[in-house]
């Protein structure tokens, strides 16, 4: 009788590691692309300017609409 495997639960990304924008992916590049609303010449333009955490990203683009 085989014994039944159980699988692998399924590892969520850490709440910290959602804001952090990896230039590097390009699946993280379009998700962030797509969540400002800008191209991505303009996402990695902010991340130099702000470093790669969304927050304030967000937030310079909230003041800047504001």
């Amino acid at each position: 009788m085989q014994q039944a495997t159980s699988l692998a639960p399924i590892k969520k990304t850490p709440k910290a590691e959602r804001n952090i924008i990896s230039l590097a992916t390009p699946a993280d590049v379009r998700y962030w692309m797509d969540s400002f609303g800008m191209g991505e010449e303009q996402l990695r333009l902010l991340v130099r300017m702000h470093g790669t955490d969304a927050r304030p990203i967000r937030a310079a683009l909230t003041r800047k609409a504001a």
